[in-house]
Order: C-alpha cells, then structure tokens, then sequence
C-alpha cells in the first residue's frame, strides 16, 4: 500500500519565531506542529523535540527528520522510522514540494481498520474493564508499530523512574529538612512527568485519527 492515501494534509502551521508555550496546547492535541516561513518548510517539531531541546522559541526545536516520498510504500515508511526513531515524518511529492506529513498513528489505524473495528470501541479510556494483555502477534505492519510504543515508552520513562529509586533511597538516610523537601519534590515531578508520558503516548497510539 502507498503512503499517499494516509498523509495528513490537515495541518497547524506556525512561524519560525512562535513561542512553544504558545503552541503548547495544539502539541498535547495533535502531538506536532509544522513550521513554514512565507510558504518554505522548515521543518516538524513534535512533543519528543520540544523535551529534548527545552528551547522557547520553535525554530530552535527543529531536529532534522527523515524525508518520506509520496511514492513510498507502507513498509518503507515505517522502516524509515523505525531507523530514525522519529514517528512523525514530512512527505514530499516529485518536485521536492512538502505535501503533509505521515505519522505511526495513521498507520496502526489503517492497518487496525482493515481487519477489525474501531479503536474507539476497545481502546476507550473511560471503559471501566480489567484488562488482560497477551502478546499477540499481528501482521508484520502491526508488529512494527507495537515495537515503536514499547520502545518509546522505555525510552522516555526509565530517566524518571531511576530518578524516584534514588530519590527514595537518599530520603532514607536525609536529615535536613530541606533536603528531605528537594526530594520529595523530585519524587512528584518525576512522577508527574511519567504521567505525562503516558497520557502523550495513549494520545499518539490510540486516539481516534481525525
């Protein structure tokens, strides 16, 4: 299957020189903005880069991305990411021209769409049920795209959760009650942080795609 029929052309741009605080709410609904410069793309910036460079200004954000072909199939895409570790990639047509970009998230709803149902239905996050999960093996697309969400989940919660280990064992033995309040607080941020994670990743996997 070709790309072309799951790019996203629906898109929020912004100006090179926005704030991030500014955009910070379209980041948590659509996980990426685009950015262009009187009609040039400059590039894609997602939640992940936002983290990692900690910058306020977006153009400072941009981390160069894997460029996709309209041409490209399914599995091209998604070796390209798998590679790049970037899950949300620009698309350009023949000429070189940015058309849209292509994320992980379309892709798992196609190919979850076109054997089964609605993710709505067994994804819900308001469905008050136990849940048992099993390693089920899928097709080969769905295999790919499930080593994504258990690789990004590693990556991005294992900082925080050694950070809470060792700030429970220096808790132990602290004696000065600010040093026990510093703590405290990295144990709730950090936690906090695991929690936005979290809710990023359920959003980018299993939200509904528009």
């Amino acid at each position: 299957m070709m790309i072309r029929h799951l790019i996203n052309r629906n898109e929020d741009i912004v100006h090179p020189f926005t704030s991030t605080e500014s955009v910070e709410r379209i980041l948590l609904d659509k996980y990426y903005v685009v950015v262009m410069d009187n009609g040039e793309f400059r590039g894609i910036v997602t939640q992940p880069d936002i983290i990692k460079t900690g910058h306020n200004l977006i153009i400072d954000c941009i981390i160069p991305k894997a460029r996709l072909s309209i041409n490209d199939d399914l599995s091209q895409a998604i070796q390209t990411m798998q590679e790049e570790r970037q899950f949300t990639l620009p698309v350009f047509d023949e000429t070189d021209t940015y058309i849209g970009s292509l994320s992980y998230t379309r892709i798992m709803q196609n190919i979850y769409d076109s054997g089964k149902g609605s993710f709505r239905d067994v994804c819900s996050p308001m469905s008050n049920v136990e849940v048992k999960i099993n390693n089920v093996i899928g097709p080969e697309e769905f295999e790919a795209v499930k080593q994504m969400f258990i690789s990004e989940l590693s990556h991005y919660t294992k900082n925080s959760i050694q950070v809470i280990y060792s700030s429970i064992e220096l808790y132990k033995t602290a004696k000065e009650n600010q040093e026990k309040e510093e703590l405290i607080s990295s144990i709730y941020d950090n936690t906090r942080k695991i929690d936005g994670i979290l809710n990023q990743l359920f959003h980018q996997y299993f939200s509904e795609v528009n």
